[in-house]
């Protein structure tokens, strides 16, 4: 088993052996999309590529440039065959803990009972899967209770469906008003969720984690929803539940609910996204940087009042023309006289990029707002600057960063990290609000 350490946007600093290449190459300048459609031990973050219009899903995951590892927007971990590969953060200054990453992960995810003190490796992700799931769980019940036909073998005085006259000859002679039959009804209790009330009590058996399904109000709401419509549920039909859904089609609009489902089938069937050195297939888990960044960015700017547009369902979509059907715009943020952009790159007043700046001034335009500011991670520049005035209809332009601390202690950094969320959310409100407060 061999080990690779590389930042995302990056090269790897040592040649890569012929072994590792070997073992790399055939998943080398793979698209997020494709890889998302063909391996299915890999789990990607965001898993609804390419839902915003945007180009996540068509990133690869990694390329061999001159013999050397090259990444993209994308962090995480992997196998391939022995490899492991370990992508972190390019804000992260420790090669060996990931700390800007997992505090990220522990924000997003509402995950605040793990202890990424050390590095993350294999069987900490596998955990880290049953982590996910409440976070997955919400987002699918977000659609509603997730519903299909099932076919019942009833026996009663009840007609409902096409009699089974092999059955009821079987089961009701001498006749005594009961009549075999078969009903057909579209209904919350089927495979999928079933499978989602098998993954509830296998967390609910671990004493550890089972504290995820309580930790607030939602989600304990959310498991008494799946138990009520779970009706049927027998813990001996585990196996039986796995393996329909092995094979489950995808549905076009409980699009959440295909996640949620490989989620589980991952949990249940204790998969670990470790690989042994027989294994030439990937597996892993993955995030989009610049998705990551942005969800971080809406649990500091939501509870500020901003509104963060949910592009994938549609909720907060804005269009570039008044027919609200031509022109789907995805702005990251809207405040009262703002739009905010997200960007996970290194930024200054000199080095914006000329698609940045003018998707901005588009959004300010069409959104009718006076201020556009990118919202970027920093390891050293922390200034902000607010100063660029447009021609025409006016308005101004500017970056605010928000400062990475660099320390080598997990405990100090979560409070470095909420000194440099108070310096962002001050900043923001100055800026945008008129006000100074902090959080």
């Amino acid at each position: 088993m061999s080990e690779i350490t590389v930042y995302d946007n990056s090269l790897s600093e040592s040649l890569l052996t012929e072994a590792q290449i070997t073992a790399l190459s055939p998943y080398a300048g793979i698209s997020l999309q494709e890889l998302n459609k063909r391996e299915k031990n890999l789990l990607i973050f965001p898993h609804s590529l390419g839902a915003n219009e945007d180009d996540i899903g068509s990133q690869n995951l990694f390329d061999i440039a001159g013999g050397k590892l090259k990444t993209g927007n994308v962090m995480g971990f992997f196998c391939i065959d022995g490899v492991q590969v370990a992508i972190h953060s390019r804000f992260d200054k420790d090669s060996e803990k990931q700390y800007f990453l997992h505090y990220m992960l522990q924000k997003v995810f509402g995950i605040n009972i793990l202890n990424f003190e050390n590095h993350m490796g294999p069987d900490e992700l596998w955990e880290f899967l049953i982590y996910v799931f409440p976070y997955c769980l919400l987002r699918a019940l977000r659609q509603g209770l997730f519903r299909a036909y099932r076919q019942y073998d009833c026996n009663d005085s009840k007609v409902k469906g096409a009699i089974d006259i092999a059955r009821h000859l079987k089961l009701n002679l001498p006749f005594a008003g009961k009549i075999a039959y078969r009903m057909r009804e579209y209904s919350a209790d089927n495979p999928v969720m079933q499978l989602i009330r098998h993954t509830i009590e296998f967390i609910k058996a671990g004493k550890r984690r089972a504290v995820i399904l309580s930790s607030d109000n939602e989600i304990k709401n959310a498991v008494a929803q799946i138990i009520e419509v779970t009706s049927s549920y027998n813990a001996q039909d585990r196996n039986k539940v796995i393996f329909q859904n092995l094979r489950g089609a995808n549905h076009p609009y409980f699009t959440e609910y295909t996640f949620l489902r490989d989620l589980c089938l991952r949990i249940l069937r204790h998969d670990k996204v470790s690989t042994g050195s027989d294994d030439n297939h990937i597996r892993g888990i993955v995030f989009d940087g610049a998705w990551l960044w942005e969800e971080y960015l809406a649990t500091l700017l939501k509870p500020m009042g901003f509104e963060h547009p949910e592009n994938k369902t549609g909720k907060g979509r804005r269009y570039l023309f008044k027919d609200n059907k031509t022109g789907p715009i995805f702005p990251d943020f809207i405040g009262k006289n703002s739009v905010l952009d997200a960007k996970y790159k290194q930024l200054d007043a000199s080095n914006v990029a000329r698609e940045d700046r003018f998707q901005l001034i588009s959004y300010m335009h069409v959104l009718q707002k006076d201020l556009g500011i990118l919202l970027h991670p920093t390891r050293s520049d922390c200034a902000v600057k607010i100063n660029k005035k447009l021609h025409g209809y006016g308005g101004e332009l500017g970056t605010i960063p928000f400062c990475v601390p660099q320390d080598p202690d997990w405990m100090n950094f979560c409070k470095l990290m909420k000194d440099a969320e108070n310096t962002f959310y001050a900043n923001i409100s100055q800026y945008t609000l008129g006000e100074n407060n902090a959080l």
